[in-house]
């Protein structure tokens, strides 16, 4: 620890001109932004879906589909269908969608009322969803026994979802090269369910959550790596804190060290054991900290005992060979910031209130406080726009928690990945952003759903096994009408004359709902159904293929059959 302080004289900052950077140190790298050293130029332009394949890599959703599968087969789960990759984005895209628009429950995205999703519907059904959601797990367990799963949930609280936050922050690293402020923070995944790395903070907007350690970019917001707080489980080396050990972990990569990057804490994370990290890697720093931190100065003798607004005190002292400074200035509160490079003088304004009136003034103000706010604000600002699109997803399992959460982390990043990108003419809002990965995720699946026929039935099926038969809701359906290859509507004369072709296109046959007779069936599902509108608006052919039960219209459907003549004409 320093024991000798030393009061520095603070020069003025003589500079019109970007004041925001005078007296930063050089910056060794000074192209930020997109970091990778892949090339781009081969990605379609406008694909919101290449992009978030950067960080949602091909193997990752090819171990998603296998793993999930795997927790089938362990679990004996019965019902299951076997998941490929298409429905798996697809289920990815109603994640996502399910942030964009926040239902009252998750129910609600399959309702039949106003403020169900046709689309979603015809995407998946709500069984089909829950189930995916149940089993969505990334540690294929097929691959351990049973003492070995429990062996590895002992030694690591987050082992089931552990190898997923090695890749994916990875990824968040490679993709990226920061500007030269980085800061580190803490990010919240809101869980009330039982798990021993449960947070408690009255402070902050979702009280129990999951501690996540980030390091985002200060300027852009992007987060470049992260860890999940494992409480007593964790495994720090000897001479390192609990304050030090995030700044240990975050900043291990050789592309921050001896840059001249800038880390930005608040007084939570700032310690002279932190500082001793940072100078080995030679990493600078800026930080608020605690006045009852060791080794941190008093005030300068003979000053009176509360100080004036505007009034501060820089000192500085030799910790491990290097000179590190303390600025103490005093606003409406005391500030106090532990940094490694020199500050200057310069002014702000603040508004207040003098005799009744409220007017600007200016105070004095040493530039570390300015820098420190601007650079700040990166975890922070991450957050918000995570936290605009999180998707609610209640379940009783807790990985599948961090999941959604990284995964719209993933989409943020992609977001501001896309903003830096010349020549891909993605879209320049966020949420514009969202929706387009959303259409692209589930694109696959839905020509699947459309090319596809859907399952040819016996026309004698009754209609109760119709209602539960949902290939009538899915594919794609086209109405026939029987004429003769003349033009002319069929007569008995013609079937008789006829009578060796096919019987299905040259007769009339019962409508399924309505039971009328009529000339249209549907060529996908082999039926027999009218298109003639009823007093509802609607027809037999369109409630078919769109209602999950049929109960309601059949009844409308047979009342109005009894005040009519028998036959429809076409």
């Amino acid at each position: 620890m320093p024991e000798v302080w030393e009061d520095v004289i603070v020069e003025d900052l003589d500079v019109e001109e970007n004041r925001d950077i005078a007296g930063l140190p050089i910056f060794i790298v000074p192209e930020h932004g997109i970091g990778c050293p892949h090339d781009i130029s081969e990605v379609p332009r406008g694909s919101a879906l290449a992009i978030f394949r950067y960080f949602f890599v091909d193997i990752m959703l090819e171990t998603f589909v296998t793993a999930t599968n795997a927790y089938v087969e362990v679990h004996l789960i019965r019902g299951w269908k076997k998941l490929d990759l298409p429905e798996f984005k697809a289920f990815l895209g109603i994640v996502i969608h399910l942030g964009i628009i926040h239902y009252p429950s998750r129910k609600h995205i399959w309702s039949t009322g106003p403020s169900g999703s046709v689309f979603i519907r015809k995407i998946m059904s709500k069984d089909r969803f829950e189930q995916i959601l149940k089993c969505w797990h990334y540690r294929d367990y097929s691959r351990y026994t049973e003492a070995e799963i429990l062996e590895g949930k002992a030694s690591d609280p987050f082992w089931p979802v552990a190898e997923f936050c090695d890749l994916l922050a990875n990824q968040f690293n490679y993709f990226w090269a920061p500007a030269q402020g980085v800061d580190i923070d803490e990010q919240c995944i809101p869980w009330k369910g039982r798990h021993k790395c449960r947070c408690y903070n009255p402070s902050k907007p979702e009280k129990w959550h999951f501690k996540i350690f980030s390091l985002n970019d200060s300027r852009s917001g992007y987060q470049l790596n992260f860890y999940p707080f494992r409480g007593k489980a964790e495994v720090r080396p000897d001479g390192v804190s609990a304050t030090a050990f995030p700044a240990h972990i975050l900043l291990h990569n050789e592309k921050y060290h001896h840059r001249n990057y800038i880390l930005y804490t608040d007084n939570w994370f700032t310690s002279f054991g932190q500082l001793r990290i940072l100078r080995k890697r030679g990493i600078l720093f800026v930080g608020t900290i605690k006045s009852i931190r060791s080794g941190v100065p008093k005030k300068t003798q003979g000053r009176p005992r509360k100080w004036l607004r505007g009034e501060f005190c820089t000192r500085k002292a030799l910790f491990n060979g290097s000179t590190v400074y303390y600025t103490e200035w005093q606003d409406k509160k005391p500030v106090k910031i532990l940094h490694t490079f020199n500050t200057y003088k310069d002014t702000c304004t603040r508004q207040v209130r003098e005799n009744g009136r409220w007017s600007r003034k200016q105070y004095t103000r040493p530039t570390i406080i300015n820098l420190y706010n601007k650079g700040m604000g990166g975890t922070d600002s991450g957050d918000q726009r995570v936290s605009y699109y999180r998707p609610r997803l209640k379940t009783r399992s807790w990985p599948q928690r961090i999941f959604s959460h990284f995964l719209n982390v993933a989409v943020t990043n992609a977001f501001i990945f896309s903003k830096h990108t010349r020549g891909f003419e993605t879209p320049t809002t966020h949420l514009a952003f969202r929706e387009l990965l959303v259409d692209e995720l589930l694109e696959d699946l839905w020509v699947q759903r459309r090319t596809f026929p859907a399952q040819q039935s016996i026309r004698g099926q009754s209609l109760q096994k119709w209602e539960t038969d949902r290939s009538r809701l899915a594919g794609m359906h086209f109405p026939a009408i029987a004429y003769t290859e003349e033009g002319k509507q069929i007569d008995s004369t013609y079937l008789r004359e006829n009578s060796n072709k096919d019987a299905r296109n040259y007769e009339r046959g019962r409508c399924i709902l309505c039971k009328k007779k009529v000339p249209v069936y549907c060529e996908s599902c082999d039926v027999y159904l009218c298109i003639k509108q009823t007093e509802s608006g609607s027809t037999c052919f369109k409630e078919f293929h769109t209602c999950s039960k049929f109960t309601v219209y059949r009844q409308e459907a047979d009342e109005e059959a009894e005040n009519s003549d028998g036959e429809i004409s076409v």
